[in-house]
C-alpha cells in the first residue's frame, strides 16, 4: 500500500468542498452528514484549492475561541494554502508529509490546482492489508497532531484524554 498511487486510494470517494464565505455551521453540518473530517475550501472564481477546514479547526478555532458558527465564515478559521499532493504520488509519501507536518488530512490536487480528493491517515486502516510500520506511522501522525497544538489553548483533562487514546 505505501507504493500505491494516491489516486487508487481515493478513487470513487466523495469529498467536500466549500467556498470561503460559507458559514462554519454550514460546513460542519455537511461534514457531519458526509462523515468526513475535512472540507476543502476552493476559490469561487477558478475552483482552485485555497484552504482546508478540519474537525480540529472547528473545535479549537470556533468552539474554544467562542466564535459564532452561524456568522463566522469558513475562511476565517480554515488553514490557508495547505500542503497538497498530486494524484500520481505514492501513498507512503503522503503519510510521510502528514507525519512531518503534524496533520491528518491532505488535499489531492490536479496539476491545475483544483482538488480531486482528500487522503487521510485513516486511509491506512481502510485497507485490508497494511503493515505494522504503517499503523505505527498513523499512530505517530495522530499523536503529533494532538500534541502539536502549542499555539492553541490547553483544555482541562487533555492529558487524561491523550492517555486513554495512546
Amino acid at each position: 500500500m505505501p507504493s500505491r498511487a494516491i489516486i487508487k486510494v481515493i478513487q470513487n470517494r466523495n469529498f467536500l468542498t466549500s467556498t470561503p464565505e460559507k458559514s462554519v455551521k454550514a460546513v460542519a453540518t455537511h461534514m457531519q452528514a458526509m462523515h468526513v473530517g475535512a472540507t476543502l475550501v476552493i476559490s469561487p472564481i477558478d475552483g482552485r484549492l485555497i484552504g482546508i477546514c478540519t474537525e480540529r479547526d472547528l473545535a479549537f478555532k470556533v468552539l474554544v475561541a467562542g466564535l459564532d458558527p452561524l456568522t463566522t465564515p469558513v475562511e476565517a478559521i480554515m488553514t490557508p494554502n495547505p500542503t497538497a499532493i498530486g494524484p500520481d504520488k505514492p501513498f507512503g509519501h503522503a503519510l510521510h508529509l502528514m507525519h512531518e507536518g503534524g496533520f491528518r488530512h491532505m488535499p489531492v490536487i490536479a496539476p491545475d490546482g483544483r482538488p480531486i480528493g482528500v487522503v487521510s491517515a485513516a486511509d491506512v486502516s481502510r485497507s485490508r492489508k497494511y503493515s505494522k510500520s504503517l499503523a505505527n506511522l498513523v499512530f505517530s501522525i495522530t499523536k503529533k497532531a494532538l500534541l502539536d497544538s502549542s499555539s492553541l489553548p490547553r483544555t482541562e483533562g487533555c492529558e487524561e484524554t491523550l492517555s486513554r487514546l495512546f
